[in-house]
C-alpha cells in the first residue's frame, strides 16, 4: 500500500512538472513585437448584463426543437432570461431581435403542447433554421468581446 500512494505521488509531481513545462513563450511569429498587445474591446454593460443574467457564447444560436415540451422550454427559458432587456451593440442588433422573436415564438407554441409533446410546424423550424444561419454573427461577437 505503501509503495502505491509513492508511486501515485511521483505521478502527481512529474504531472504537475510537465504542466509548468509549458509556458507563454512567443511561438516564433514573425510580426511579433516586444510591444504590449492593446486589450480586446469588452462589450462593456452588455457583455456584464448579458452573463450576469447566465449568458454565454453559444446561447443566443440554434435550439433544439423536436425536444420535449419540457425541456424546450427550460431551455427557451434559460436563453430569454439571460436575453432580458438588454439592447445589444448595434453590430449585433438585428440578430438579437430575431433570435429574442423567435424564442417567443417558440415559447408561446411549446405553452399548447400536451406535456411530453413535441413542435411540428415546419415553418416554424424553417424560421429558426434561416434565423440561426447567421449565429456566428453573435458567438463571433461575444467571443471577441464578452471573454
Amino acid at each position: 500500500m505503501r509503495r502505491r500512494w509513492g508511486t501515485v505521488a511521483v505521478a502527481a509531481v512529474m504531472a504537475m512538472t510537465l504542466a509548468a513545462c509549458g509556458g507563454d513563450e512567443s511561438d516564433g511569429d514573425a510580426t511579433s513585437s516586444d510591444e504590449p498587445k492593446a486589450a480586446a474591446p469588452q462589450g462593456d454593460d452588455f457583455c456584464d448584463e448579458f452573463t450576469a443574467n447566465g449568458g454565454n457564447g453559444s446561447m443566443v444560436g440554434p435550439i433544439a426543437v423536436w425536444e420535449s415540451k419540457e425541456s424546450l422550454t427550460q431551455t427557451l427559458d434559460a436563453n430569454l432570461s439571460a436575453m432580458g432587456d438588454l439592447t445589444p451593440p448595434d453590430e449585433i442588433a438585428e440578430y438579437w431581435a430575431d433570435a429574442k422573436s423567435y424564442y417567443t415564438q417558440l415559447r408561446e407554441l411549446a405553452d399548447e403542447l400536451p406535456a411530453g409533446g413535441t413542435l411540428s410546424d415546419l415553418d416554424v423550424i424553417k424560421r429558426g433554421n434561416d434565423i440561426f444561419d447567421d449565429s456566428s454573427v453573435f458567438t463571433e461577437y461575444f467571443f471577441d468581446h464578452c471573454v
